[in-house]
């Protein structure tokens, strides 16, 4: 931003400052926007987005009154949900929102002095049979597309298969395998890509994706 000295007097300070870029967080605590009650508190959020690995969220916040280990305690597998806000990014008065999706609190940890809360969630229930049941099934003359969607209309989660090559398989063993850990062995043998995130199941190919969000962000 430049501001014409000559001009000083006729300069409106305020708008340009309301105009300014800034980025907002908002939290909720199993379906409750909390964001009020812990802004005063929220140090850091950070999400890391893996690929063939569970998405992570994590929150760092302030425990000097002790409330996070006593009435705030939050319990494994209650959910978390962050939405970015990001205002007068591109040009003014234009607001995006960016929903980082659902996720499960996995561990909470303490650390101090100063008194710190690290809150650590993960983009599924790790608890879902998906993930955490053990399977035996032999497959016969079916395609990669075919499992995948099997998978997910079984354990009742959507399915999103962008991939240009689609593998077959004469005859293919799960052994002693959860779901998500026998799809994403076929993934990595296929060089395809997997996300589990948000009750949804993604198969596509890095190239693609990066693409596709270069276009979505730029």
């Amino acid at each position: 931003m430049e501001i014409d000295l000559k001009n000083i007097d006729t300069f409106d300070f305020t708008k340009e400052v309301e105009n300014a870029r800034r980025t907002e967080i908002t939290i909720f605590y199993e379906g409750k926007n909390i964001t009020k009650e812990i802004h005063s508190q929220l140090t850091s959020c950070s999400q890391s987005d893996s690929i063939n690995q569970l998405d992570t969220l994590e929150l760092t916040l302030e425990n000097r009154d002790m409330l996070w280990i006593s009435s705030w305690m939050p319990q494994k597998g209650e959910t978390l949900k962050a939405l970015l806000t990001l205002k007068h990014w591109k040009k003014d008065l234009e607001i995006i929102t960016h929903d980082m999706g659902l996720f499960y609190i996995d561990t909470v940890d303490f650390s101090g002095p100063p008194d710190v809360v690290n809150i650590k969630a993960i983009s599924f229930d790790i608890a879902s049979d998906i993930v955490d049941k053990k399977e035996n099934k032999v497959w016969e003359n079916v395609t990669f597309k075919t499992i995948l969607n099997e998978i997910a209309n079984k354990r009742k989660i959507k399915a999103i298969c962008d991939i240009s090559f689609n593998r077959k398989y004469k005859r293919i063993e799960q052994k002693l395998q959860s779901d998500f850990d026998f799809l994403k062995k076929l993934s990595e043998e296929a060089g395809i890509n997997l996300k589990l995130f948000d009750n949804k199941i993604i198969a596509f190919e890095e190239e693609e994706y990066e693409k596709k969000m270069l276009k979505r962000f730029f």
